[in-house]
């Protein structure tokens, strides 16, 4: 092989990991300042049990578990600059301490389309990257909630978020810091989410905060032979409602991936709770898959 050909040979490598090791940073609970190449879609598939602690602050004494499944589609559509359609559906399951009965609710929670553009980006190895990216979006109703025909986890209306977040790499270790505002134009007379159970489901704004650490257990480094890699994920993940309730979630977890797929999983438990207004979460555990062509 002569030296033109290593030196290109070389570049090549250095993209695809540069690609790879940062399609891998996005942990499975946190945002990354990652986003498909101009042309590229991924497929993102995600499952969530969510059990809520049965200590009910509204007095219900209410035992609650919802299964969710998150489906998100991502389209690069320049070298900075991405399009994103979330469109997640839920089951929850509500028994009465005092009942035998229970009540099992179904629909469609609100969906969110939003733009992530990343102006900052600076590569200094063939790994080790510090890219930032901002998001705007809104959610989507997909129906009113206080009718018989909506769902009954919408807002009943669209609620902008605007969002913030630092992606850096060095080696085998990533970190990921976001944030990201959501304002919430429900009508709080409408009736809807009289009793609402987990956090953005009241008439609140919420400040979301997120802090992941990534880490790559195998392999030590990156060679042409390079076919996948397994991560260790540690995430924070914090949600502040403007009526005061505040739950922060630790979730530690695992990825593996390739240059196409993704696969992952892991648990979210409670290192800090304040609420008054709704459920506190108890625990949540997390499998999903991530695919792009």
């Amino acid at each position: 092989m002569n030296i033109n050909t290593r030196i290109l040979a070389a570049g090549f490598l250095s993209i695809f990991l540069l690609a790879s090791s940062a399609f891998s940073q996005e942990a499975p609970n946190s945002d990354a300042a990652t986003l498909p190449s101009p042309g590229v879609f991924v497929f993102r598939q995600q499952f969530r049990l969510t059990e809520f602690d049965k200590n009910d602050p509204l007095g219900h004494n209410r035992d609650v578990t919802e299964y969710q499944l998150l489906t998100r589609l991502s389209y690069g559509i320049a070298k900075d600059l991405s399009l994103t359609l979330d469109a997640p559906v839920s089951l929850r399951r509500i028994d009465e301490s005092l009942s035998t009965d229970y009540t099992d609710d179904f629909g469609l929670d609100d969906g969110l389309i939003s733009l992530k553009w990343r102006p900052i980006k600076f590569d200094t190895g063939p790994i080790d990257t510090t890219r930032i990216a901002f998001t705007l979006g809104t959610y989507l109703p997909w129906g009113n909630p206080s009718k018989e025909s909506g769902s009954p986890f919408s807002s009943g209306s669209f609620d902008p978020v605007v969002g913030v977040v630092m992606t850096s790499i060095r080696g085998r270790h990533g970190v990921n810091l976001g944030a990201r505002y959501r304002l919430n134009f429900g009508d709080p007379d409408d009736g809807s989410h009289p009793e609402p159970t987990g956090p953005g489901m009241s008439h609140a704004d919420a400040i979301y905060a997120d802090a992941s650490y990534v880490y790559r257990l195998y392999p030590q480094t990156f060679t042409a032979d390079h076919s996948g890699g397994l991560y260790f994920t540690a995430e924070l993940n914090g949600v502040y409602e403007t009526n005061g309730d505040t739950e922060v979630l630790a979730s530690p977890g695992l990825m593996y991936e390739t240059q196409n797929f993704t696969l992952e999983t892991g648990l979210q438990l409670p290192a800090y709770q304040k609420v008054d207004n709704r459920l506190s979460v108890d625990w949540v555990f997390v499998f999903g898959v991530r695919v792009q062509w």
